[in-house]
């Protein structure tokens, strides 16, 4: 039952598709079916009428990715889109999905709404993954692991603050009280390449007498290949309190690069980047909610350079590291009817090592 009034508040729902039924005797039934986005504060109004003697079904069409009755210009973009997309299936699939966003700026930045491109605020469920240079976004998720992106060009909150643009939050999945779990394997032209030529091979009745592609003369001193395996887990550990999603991935990336000066010279740029994300979300009661999740990158390449444009030779490459973690917890809470408590306590590392060429030089002027 509402007030008087009317009015009514339904707090600590997470974002999703919902129905609302408004039913009393004597008056018409009434559906609602919204969609309710990160962050958003969701008005719906309805009008009961008299109960008639003959029932009528009313079909409301609605968009599903824009905003509606709040003052936010935003979109919400789920990540089952953008998988179903021939996309990278990441922040930035769903940034070129969102209208009034450009990637007009250095190196492929994004303006939002004019904005100068390090003037965006980026985020992975509320905390910011701003790298701090040039404010670009720091990939601290897992492809997998994402649930929905929403992106703010126009009338977003002061509360966040840090941003004269727009505005991108990430949210990542929380389980459910089924478990459920999925792996893919992600494979390059080459590998594909491959697995046909034996597939090819093996109807001819097993005969090798073809080389695969990997054996021809004209092969390249250096293959670009990148390969790319994703787990992820979702369940309960309590039905209706406590739930997890983790999620994983181990990528090795190899590129053939030239230098400039002795071109002659080609050297293989490796990077392995393995990831791990989770995610625990507990409602102990219907009054008190916790969120906690936990983001890691162990990042390690061979034969990096800062800029592949002026390399001038071998001695410019080095081995470092860049790993990077995440930490955010997070409680909401309804004291009393009138009185909501919301709190967040964040911690996001980034630590290069080894940066910088192995070879050192020194010069005297006179």
């Amino acid at each position: 039952m509402t007030s008087e009034n009317g009015d009514y508040i339904l707090s600590l729902l997470p974002s999703g598709v919902y129905k609302l039924t408004f039913d009393l005797s004597g008056f018409q039934r009434v559906e609602r079916t919204v969609t309710l986005a990160p962050t958003q504060t969701l008005p719906v109004d309805v009008v009961m009428g008299p109960a008639a003697v003959e029932e009528t079904i009313q079909v409301v069409g609605r968009s599903a990715d824009v905003l509606t009755q709040t003052a936010q210009v935003a979109s919400n973009v789920s990540q089952d889109l953008v998988q179903a997309l021939p996309t990278t299936r990441d922040i930035n699939a769903a940034l070129l999905l969102a209208p009034a966003v450009h990637a007009s700026g250095p190196s492929g930045s994004y303006s939002i709404s004019g904005s100068v491109s390090f003037e965006n605020l980026f985020m992975v469920n509320g905390v910011t993954v701003n790298e701090n240079l040039r404010g670009q976004a720091n990939d601290l998720y897992i492809e997998d692991a994402i649930q929905e992106t929403t992106i703010a060009t126009a009338g977003v909150s002061a509360e966040l603050g840090r941003f004269t643009g727009g505005v991108v939050n990430v949210v990542t999945k929380s389980g459910g009280n089924l478990f459920t779990g999925s792996f893919r394997d992600i494979a390059d032209q080459r590998r594909l390449a491959l697995a046909e030529h034996l597939r090819k091979s093996a109807s001819r009745g097993g005969h090798s007498a073809s080389r695969s592609p990997a054996q021809h003369h004209h092969r390249p001193a250096a293959r670009d290949r990148a390969d790319a395996r994703n787990t992820r887990w979702a369940g309960r550990s309590s039905k209706d309190r406590l739930w997890f999603f983790t999620a994983g991935r181990i990528q090795t990336q190899t590129e053939g690069r030239r230098a400039r000066r002795n071109s002659h010279s080609i050297h293989l740029h490796a990077a392995d980047a393995p990831r791990s994300n989770s995610r625990a979300p507990t409602r102990a009661t219907a009054s008190h909610k916790f969120q906690g999740a936990y983001t890691k990158i162990i990042d390690k390449q061979e034969n990096n350079t800062f800029s592949t444009t002026a390399s001038m030779d071998l001695n410019s490459l080095e081995n470092r590291e860049t790993p990077q973690d995440l930490f955010t917890i997070n409680y909401t809470g309804i004291l009393a009817s009138n009185l909501f408590v919301e709190g967040r306590y964040s911690q996001r590392q980034f630590t290069f090592i080894g940066s910088g060429a192995k070879s050192r030089t020194s010069s005297t002027a006179r």
